[in-house]
């Protein structure tokens, strides 16, 4: 038997009629499934999950309230490659080890299998005679407990859970058959290195790392749904080639996903090694695009909070040119790609920046406006950094003017992470070599004024914009907030002729980009730029803060709504 195995049904056992105790740092492992008392809430975690990591001190919480009321606490770690020492760091940093919640390492998954937990972070709900009344998100757990306690029946008795697929070690049934694993992961090493590996290994901003053979195995499954349903690797763009950097896969790609999921979970086993049949993809360079002419960072290091809203920071960078620089290329280098999930650079020559960051005594200011300028009018924008950005050298010629004593304010988008996190970002400008042909300049089509109705699940909103002179169009970005489904950009030539400039048919929040053609696109005066969206403000849209949907207006708060078309292009006369 495991050495620690006894732990678990003494530990159950204690929980059901003795007062909590200190929890010690050491991890039970499930050996045989144990029998669980009523009033058991059992909360299936994994250590690589940011869902799971962003939700454990929302979950430490509840033990602590539910065990006043003789509700007990078990979090479960199921997941094959886990250690005891993953487990413990990641309890004891996210509270539950203090909050008194019984940690155990599902070493065999035995327990996951059971209860037919497919998710972190599920949660499951006991009730007399370890029935199950309540399977789902940790946040209506709640109301749940209320029910089952006042003797009523549960309201929901199951709620979707928006987290990770679970990867559990193989059970007996499915040992013996790892042959052909080494075979089916030389087919799918290199789709990993192309596609997944240069965001999803140690130091980068995936969250969990593909770049070996038993990592890739453990995440088979979540691969195949997610490449599945094309939102891995994320490129939003319904585009056939014409941008860079195009991240799309092919149909037979996806077919290779959805194969080597039948086969991975073989992989997981320690008793099967697989051979690494790929080199490791090369260490990346410093700065991907060359040694920078001028490195701009943060002050200080800046430090968020465990949970809560998103924090929008900025940090103002003076600069001591004394004239008029030509920037050619930008490159970000985030210090802590856990919690950094977007960087806007802008241009401020008014001083109103300094002045905000002088009012407070925290390093930088809130964004008062996340997702417009923030705070005070801007001259410009010399960037802007999301996952999986590479850097852009413009065109020839083409340069971004960064004015003379102008303020380089960095805005800096962070989520949370379940405990509190160190950020310290930075960026590289390289300056335009030879004559300034081309000044890059910034625009936009946006739509104004408008209110989204509750409960419409298709409102659409259309705006126009006339090109004034001509001009070479080199990268579009769209814009909308958490109630955004699609947009559609079309220019319409002089002559009547339709130009398809960008279209976006699952928009994602959480995915901005930049989508920069191969080709520049040339607009003649007088072509109109159509800019269609579609907004869903209901009850079916799991994005959708508001329970229930009220209106949301049109405003620059992340509450608020935006349909925007930013561009980025070169003025033909100038």
């Amino acid at each position: 038997m495991n050495r620690l195995a006894w732990l678990l049904p003494l530990l159950l056992l204690t929980l059901s009629f003795a007062p909590p105790k200190p929890v010690t740092p050491r991890v039970a492992r499930s050996g045989n499934a144990p029998s669980f008392a009523p009033r058991t809430i059992i909360v299936f975690l994994a250590t690589d999950c940011p869902v799971a990591s962003r939700t454990a001190p929302q979950i430490a919480r509840l033990a602590k309230a539910f065990a006043k009321r003789g509700v007990r606490v078990v979090a479960v770690y199921p997941n094959a490659l886990e250690t005891d020492t993953d487990v413990q760091r990641h309890a004891k940093e996210r509270g539950l080890t203090a909050a008194n919640v019984a940690v155990v390492r599902d070493s065999s998954g035995n327990l996951a299998r059971r209860f037919g937990a497919s998710q972190s972070p599920e949660s499951i709900l006991l009730g007399a005679g370890g029935k199950i009344v309540y399977r789902g998100s940790v946040e209506s757990l709640t109301r749940a407990v209320d029910a089952l306690l006042a003797g009523k029946p549960v309201p929901a008795q199951t709620v979707r859970v928006a987290g990770c697929a679970l990867r559990l070690p193989l059970s007996h049934s499915d040992e013996g058959g790892g042959r052909g694993v080494g075979i089916a992961y030389a087919k799918i090493a290199p789709l990993l290195a192309k596609h997944c590996v240069p965001c999803h290994r140690t130091g980068e901003v995936g969250a969990m790392p593909l770049d070996s053979p038993q990592s890739a195995a453990s995440w088979a499954r979540a691969m195949a749904s997610y490449t599945k349903r094309r939102e891995m690797p994320p490129w939003k763009a319904d585009s056939h080639g014409e941008f860079v950097d195009e991240r799309r896969l092919t149909d037979a790609e996806i077919a290779a996903f959805g194969a080597w999921a039948v086969i991975a979970p073989k992989a997981v086993a320690p008793a099967l090694p697989v051979p690494v049949l790929v080199a490791t993809p090369p260490a990346v360079p410093a700065w991907k695009a060359g040694t920078p002419d001028a490195v701009y960072e943060m002050p200080m290091p800046f430090v968020t909070p465990a949970e809560g809203r998103d924090v929008y920071q900025c940090f103002v960078l003076p600069t001591a040119h004394d004239a008029d620089k030509w920037v050619s290329t930008i490159e970000f280098q985030p210090g802590n790609k856990r919690i950094v999930h977007h960087i806007n650079v802008w241009m401020d020559t008014s001083g109103t920046a300094r002045r905000l960051d002088a009012s407070t005594d925290a390093p930088g200011y809130v964004s008062p406006a996340p997702g417009s300028e923030p705070g005070f009018k801007a001259v410009g924008v010399l960037g802007g950094w999301v996952p999986g950005h590479t850097p852009w050298k413009l065109p020839e010629g083409v340069g971004n003017r960064l004015p003379k004593g102008a303020d380089i304010v960095l805005e800096v988008h962070y989520i949370t992470t379940g405990k509190p996190e160190t950020d310290r970002s930075r960026f590289g400008l390289t300056w335009l070599r030879g004559a300034v042909k081309k000044r890059l300049h910034t625009g936009e089509v946006s739509a104004s004024g408008f209110t989204i109705p509750a409960g419409d699940r298709a409102y659409k909103i259309s705006t126009s914009e006339f090109v004034r002179e001509p001009i070479t169009l080199l990268s579009v970005t769209p814009h909308m907030h958490n109630l955004g489904v699609s947009m559609r950009a079309v220019a319409e030539l002089p002559d009547g002729t339709p130009l398809p400039l960008i279209s976006v048919s699952n928009w994602d929040f959480a995915w901005q980009s930049s989508y920069r053609y191969k080709v520049p696109v040339r607009l003649p005066q007088n072509t109109r730029i159509d800019l269609q969206a579609v907004f869903d403000n209901s009850d079916a849209n799991p994005k959708n803060p508001d329970r229930p949907p009220k209106p949301v207006k049109n405003g620059a708060k992340t509450t608020d709504e935006m349909c925007n078309l930013f561009i980025a292009y070169t003025v033909d006369g100038e």
